[in-house]
């Protein structure tokens, strides 16, 4: 599914390579019974890839991955001048199909 969005070989590779790259496919697939063009899903992708280097700069796992870490990330972003629409809501559908697919654990109630 990845290679529906992404047609560079090299490029598919290097996804497939980070903390998240296990799970693109899924992500994309989902994305694409939502009705997401295409172009989207693959700047979607782009933005998982983002979280992902930084994730990896910061030593953190996919099971590190939460809503907190989200914000985080976001506010890293925004200090880094990179303001795009859409970051929080599509990690927050990243975070769900992980937790769907069981590889996050359903936050409990406070």
């Amino acid at each position: 599914m990845l290679e529906d969005v992404v047609v560079v070989p090299a490029v598919v590779e290097r996804l497939r390579s980070c903390p998240l790259g296990a799970h693109l496919d899924a992500f994309c697939a989902a994305l694409s019974a939502l009705g997401y063009a295409r172009q989207t899903i693959r700047e979607k992708v782009w933005t998982v890839a983002r979280l992902a280097r930084w994730m990896a700069s910061r030593r953190l796992a996919v099971a590190d991955l939460d809503e907190q870490r989200v914000a985080e990330f976001g506010c890293a972003q925004r200090r880094r001048g990179r303001r795009r629409r859409g970051v929080r809501t599509t990690l927050l559908r990243l975070l769900a199909q992980l937790r769907h697919a069981a590889v996050l654990p359903t936050p409990t109630p406070d």
